[in-house]
């Protein structure tokens, strides 16, 4: 498994919400750029950002900021979303270096348009599911759309989408814990790389969600930003899967996997993921104009400051029963399959390049 560090940009700085709620905001960089630098430096194999302002309006808003993080931590890939909803700024979020693009609302809402932009952006594509319970919370977090959580990781499954994002609105943020048996279920259900998400806050959350055969990653942000956890530990920690996880994982892993052998992080990750090759292995909320707290993180240029308790995070994911397949031959399959899958007949695209609208 690895841990993704969040990089969440709002009004041009770094923040975190609390369950996705803009009235609930810690500010902790005035320089997105420079934090995101910070967390590749400290080895992280990819990073996780969202643009909330685009994640409030619909489409993008922090788009030139994103494409700053995405050249400035380069090899390491960067994974971005928020109001992603057309297929005209996915293409362009992509194009500005991003490696995976996150959509979350309009793939639940749209069927067409899921099957459609994962067509179009084979292996490029990463589904946001946000559960409230058991169904799916979209329009930042404040509508609960007819789908289930199972319903939408199974159809971005069969779509070919790269991996699913799950995350537990309820405990984003709250630093209580994952939820790990809701957690093991979708991965259960689904044979698709899963990024898990919400509540982590300590190597125990981590070891707990590593544990779930099927989990790929883990997305974590206010405890990294607030040092409850360190990067490089949690790294070392659990690297003793990392590297056959990523590999298992196909081309969404083997990126990883190739960023973090020419990482300038934790040595001792990096030598893990040397050997495992050489052997062959090889947001959300409506509320603009809420008050924010601001607090420098560790190792911020700005200082410390007295800490926001209410956690908020992207949170963690785990090792995987994919591990357990050295030569890919899983991988290989899934992919032979969403080929298969892809010359069928989904909806075609509009000129604009985004799947026809249903009523």
């Amino acid at each position: 498994m690895i841990v993704v560090p969040a990089v969440d940009v709002r009004d041009g700085r770094c923040v975190r919400l609390r369950e996705g709620r803009a009235d609930q905001e810690t500010v902790f960089s005035d320089d997105p750029v420079a934090m995101a630098r910070r967390w590749a430096q400290a080895g992280a194999a990819r990073l996780h950002v969202v643009d909330l302002d685009g994640a409030f309006a619909g489409e993008p808003r922090q788009a030139a900021v994103i494409a700053k993080i995405a050249a400035a931590v380069a090899p390491v890939p960067v994974e971005a979303g928020g109001g992603l909803r057309e297929a005209a700024a996915i293409e362009a979020i992509l194009d500005a270096g991003v490696r995976w693009a996150v959509v979350g609302t309009r793939a639940a809402l749209d069927p067409a348009f899921l099957a459609a932009i994962c067509r179009r952006f084979p292996d490029r594509i990463v589904i946001a599911v946000d559960g409230k319970g058991p169904r799916v919370a979209v329009r930042g977090w404040t509508e609960i759309a007819d789908v289930t959580v199972v319903d939408l990781a199974r159809r971005a499954r069969d779509a070919g989408a790269a991996a699913v994002l799950y995350t537990d609105v309820a405990r984003d943020g709250t630093g209580a814990g994952p939820n790990v048996e809701e957690t093991a279920a979708l991965a259960r259900t689904v044979d698709i790389p899963v990024l898990a998400s919400g509540g982590v806050d300590s190597l125990d959350h981590l070891r707990a969600l590593a544990a779930i055969p099927g989990i790929f990653g883990t997305v974590v942000g206010r405890a990294l930003y607030t040092g409850t956890l360190d990067l490089r530990q949690a790294i070392e920690a659990l690297s003793p899967s990392a590297a056959a996880t990523l590999d298992s994982a196909g081309s969404f892993g083997r990126a990883a996997l190739d960023s973090r052998d020419s990482s300038t992080g934790s040595a001792a990750a990096r030598r893990h993921c040397e050997e495992s090759s050489a052997s062959g292995a090889g947001r959300h909320a409506d509320d603009p104009s809420a008050s924010s707290t601001s607090v420098a993180a560790p190792g911020d240029p700005r200082g410390s400051g007295v800490l926001d308790h209410g956690e908020e995070g992207s949170a963690p994911g785990a090792g995987s029963a994919r591990a357990t397949d050295p030569g890919g031959r899983q991988g290989g399959a899934r992919r032979q399959a969403r080929d298969d899958r892809r010359k069928g007949g989904d909806a075609p695209l509009r000129g604009d390049g985004a799947a026809p609208l249903r009523g």
